[in-house]
């Protein structure tokens, strides 16, 4: 919070925000959050790079998919090193491994998140199943 004071730009703030036009802001470029996967989805969507610090429950599961599995994002400890160093990687070492590769991940994680046609088919599907669990016929 200093450096940013400092430096006189940049914004830091712990409390709610209206997130998804945050992130769709042109200037923002990475996202450090809890690893919550509402917060990730809508990182990858608006094009941010994600750094995962996560914090309970779910989060940390979610950012070992999203690091390890999807490899869409970066998953640190909590020394502020590897902060510092995890946002360097996927924010100034663009063209350097594995920062590009996570970048380029993001990209194909986006596409397939904001594909209407392949939504429509999870929501299709769900929906016939569930009517089988209900024993609806489908007629």
């Amino acid at each position: 919070m200093e450096r940013v004071k400092e430096r006189g730009r940049g914004i830091i703030h712990s409390g709610w925000v209206q997130q998804q036009h945050i992130l769709a802001h042109s200037s923002v470029g990475c996202y450090v959050c809890h690893a919550g996967f509402s917060s990730v989805i809508e990182a990858l969507v608006n094009d941010c790079q994600v750094v995962m610090l996560p914090q309970k429950g779910d989060q940390f599961l979610n950012a070992k998919l999203v690091s390890g599995d999807m490899k869409a994002g970066v998953e640190v400890n909590r020394r502020d090193e590897d902060i510092k160093e995890a946002v360097e990687m996927v924010m100034m070492e663009v063209d350097k491994e594995p920062g590009k590769f996570f970048r380029e991940n993001q990209k194909k994680w986006k596409e397939f998140l904001l594909n209407k046609d392949i939504q429509c088919k999870f929501i299709e599907d769900l929906v016939y199943e569930m009517k089988g669990m209900a024993k609806i016929s489908s007629n």
